[in-house]
């Protein structure tokens, strides 16, 4: 994985020079997490791909479901699901359409959509045996609205189609150890794993949160921790700044020069539920209020290149210039093989002699040059592949830059209190 910043004249590198020094002291705490077996402090997250027991737990548990898994129907909300959904549709549910694969599917319940659940009935109608189900409910508190609600209506079809016995076999279960979501599943016999207490749902993609479902739909989840455990490795280098620190002091430097929209580019279109990761991943860190009242924040946008330019590019050049870009490739994955014929009815000069990998490079390199032209403030990360491997290592730099982002904006990276202004007001509602 490669990063390359890009200066313009309201955001120069000697700019961010101070902010890296601020963050120096930090790098140290964030090294010490990483020896932090027993979780007491939340950067401790930096810890969860190294926890070979947790991993030695989880692959021994879910290895009865390895075979004869078809469908994995996966129930959380926010960080307790979006980084699973990454993860399948970078590396398959993108092609799935056009693959005759036998590797098992994901359905993912986030809100609660009538329309998907009616659909699972039909599902079960069409399984021959409870075994090619698994269920997999993910809540850290338990209590989950969205979560609970659609888990007790897809438990009740799995009961009414298999009977209660087997979909409690079918069942998995992450939450925190004592949440009161455990403590029914424990009694119903329910596999379970637990979430470290101190790490948060958004947080969570190295712990059970996201290796059960990866394990199960057949992924690298090895490899998955090998990149993660390289870039929080780096990420944590008290001897030079890491690419995480140099991220979130050019980004707090733009934040500083006016800039409010953060806007993940991505162009690969298997990585668009990636750009959604981490949209929850900085809007749910950032945007808060400091101690002294005052609110800061950027608002996470996700692009797909070159499909996003033809609407809003006129925005981007010509509009307000308030954001702050970071182009997400893997050329690697551009290139097909395919050459433009010079016989097709659909034909441009410049496609002749070329492969489709060069549009699309070509297209790539215009709009960095066309935004280093109208000094708009961007920086690039190129992956080395659209793998296990590299996902993990990009997930876990992100996650260390939006740690080194909270300290510079002085927020808690860790606590989202303002969601619980609209959960009060459902509750309320169903309540009364």
């Amino acid at each position: 994985m490669q990063i390359q910043t890009h200066s313009t004249p309201s955001i120069s590198e000697g700019m961010v020079i101070s902010h890296l020094r601020m963050l120096a002291p930090y790098t140290e705490k964030l090294q010490k997490a990483l020896e932090d077996n027993d979780y007491t402090l939340p950067e401790a997250l930096l810890r969860t791909p190294f926890d070979t027991e947790v991993l030695e737990t989880i692959c021994k548990n879910t290895e009865r479901f390895s075979e004869k898994t078809k469908t994995v129907l996966l129930v959380g909300i926010g960080g307790s699901y979006m980084g699973t959904c990454a993860l399948y549709d970078a590396l398959r549910g993108h092609m799935e359409h056009f693959q005759g694969t036998p590797a098992p599917k994901l359905v993912a319940f986030a809100t609660v959509d009538p329309h998907v659940l009616n659909s699972i009935t039909e599902l079960l109608a069409k399984c021959s045996s409870a075994e090619e189900i698994v269920l997999i409910v993910i809540s850290k508190s338990g209590t989950t609205t969205e979560s609970l609600a659609n888990a007790n209506i897809l438990f009740s079809q799995f009961a009414e189609r298999f009977g209660n016995e087997s979909a409690n076999r079918q069942t998995i279960v992450i939450s925190d150890a004592n949440s009161p979501l455990t403590k029914r599943a424990v009694e119903q016999g329910m596999l379970t794993f637990p979430i470290p207490a101190r790490v948060g749902g958004r947080y969570s993609i190295f712990t059970a949160v996201g290796l059960v479902p990866l394990r199960i739909l057949g992924f690298d989840i090895h490899a998955f921790l090998k990149g993660a455990q390289e870039a929080f490795t780096a990420s944590t280098n008290t001897k030079k700044a890491s690419g995480a620190a140099v991220l979130a002091s050019f980004l707090f430097e733009a934040y500083l020069q006016g800039a409010r929209v953060h806007e993940l580019f991505m162009w690969n279109p298997e990585l668009e539920t990636l750009g959604k990761w981490y949209s929850q991943l900085l809007a749910e860190s950032i945007g808060k209020e400091r101690d002294d009242g005052t609110a800061v924040g950027f608002t996470p946008t996700v692009a797909l290149g070159s499909t996003d330019l033809h609407s809003i590019g006129q925005l981007i050049f010509g509009g307000r210039n308030d954001r702050y870009t970071t182009f997400v490739s893997a050329p690697t994955a551009w290139e097909s093989g395919h050459r433009f014929s010079s016989d097709s009815p659909f034909v441009l000069p410049v496609f002749e002699g070329k492969e489709d990998g060069k549009v699309t490079r070509a297209m790539y390199e215009g709009v960095r040059n066309a935004y280093a032209t109208h000094d708009l403030p961007f920086v690039s990360i190129e992956l080395a592949s659209v793998s296990e491997r590299e996902l993990g290592a990009f997930m876990a730099l992100q996650m260390t830059t939006i740690l080194f982002l909270a300290q510079l904006f002085d927020v808690n990276a860790f606590d989202q209190p303002s969601v619980e202004k609209y959960k009060n007001e459902v509750r309320r509602l169903l309540t009364s």
